[in-house]
């Protein structure tokens, strides 16, 4: 039968933590046949020590008590290494990385474990040598705002996504791409549906964390409401939409609204062998797999 898979491993410092390495041994030991989806969830190795950032922790990650801070950046860093460690291995398994569930306050796996078909494996989380608790220090705003096309939900936009959950309380609008906006990508027979790529969006971040009001809109221009609106206070973007973002801030500015927080997220690194821009993971170069996929088969045949 097919099976969901969730792997709980311990919350790494940083790609060259010890942790971190004995992590991916164990994810790519994990027999994935038949499997549907894998969650990869980062727990903390001491869930009873968690503390609250204060305004008296240093920049250098330790704060002033000699507690371990954990940034944004940092989330954003540790998350992305787990999804490049298996498109590294395994482009084809669906891969959802779980971020620590104290940030939001809500843990999916509780709703998850309902499945019959769901199982858990955990890996060493609640085996700390370590005495020092973790403060995830980074501002949460009550209005989120980002936006893109998301065909083939890749690990690109879930690496955006989870930031933009991580970072939010309240409010989250998602702009969806419109077919008309899209004529000019390549093998844009190929893109998804508008609805698929809407509903598969919302199902990602509501799995992350259902307790925020999502509001889901279709882009036919690239701004939507972000030049008006009063609800929102950080806008997320990539590295190619940075001018996005001062467009923006640009327009609030001369209507005398306040500017949002720009949230700039990192590229997830594709595995040698993906198609397409080889300096990030993009729905370009899945839709150029898969139509190579797709000429190779009716060449055989």
């Amino acid at each position: 039968p097919t099976r969901m898979l969730c792997a709980r491993i311990p919350l790494p410092c940083t790609a060259q933590d010890a942790a971190h390495r004995s992590n991916v041994s164990f994810l790519r030991g994990i027999e994935l046949s038949n499997v549907t989806r894998l969650y990869i969830q980062l727990m903390l190795a001491e869930p009873s020590s968690v503390a609250t950032a204060s305004p008296q922790d240093d920049q250098d990650g330790t704060s002033s008590s000699g507690d371990t801070c954990v940034g944004l950046s940092d989330l954003e860093e540790i998350i992305s290494m787990y999804y490049f460690a298996f498109l590294d291995c395994n482009m084809d398994v669906d891969v959802v990385v779980l971020p620590p569930a104290e940030i939001c306050g809500y843990d999916p796996v509780d709703k998850l474990k309902a499945d019959t078909n769901f199982i858990i494996l955990d890996h060493g989380y609640n085996k700390s040598s370590s005495n020092r608790r973790i403060t995830f220090s980074f501002p949460r705003y009550t209005g989120v705002v980002l936006g893109g096309t998301y065909d083939r939900l890749h690990a690109g936009h879930k690496l955006m996504l989870s930031v933009a959950v991580m970072s939010c309380t309240t409010y989250m609008e998602i702009g969806v791409t419109a077919p008309q906006l899209l004529e000019r990508k390549k093998y844009k027979e190929l893109i998804q549906p508008f609805e698929t790529r809407t509903n598969m969006t919302l199902e990602f971040v509501q799995t992350l964390n259902p307790h925020i009001d999502y509001r889901m809109l279709k882009l036919i221009e690239p701004y939507a409401n972000t030049t008006t609106s009063t609800a929102l206070h950080a806008l997320v973007i990539s590295p190619e939409t940075k001018s996005v973002g001062t467009y923006i801030n640009e327009k609030r500015a001369e209507a005398h609204l306040p500017l949002l927080d720009i949230i700039e997220i990192r590229y997830v690194l594709p595995p040698p062998e993906f198609g397409g821009d080889v300096n990030k993971m993009s729905s370009t170069g899945l839709r150029e797999r898969e139509w190579k996929r797709q000429h190779e088969k009716g060449e055989q045949q």
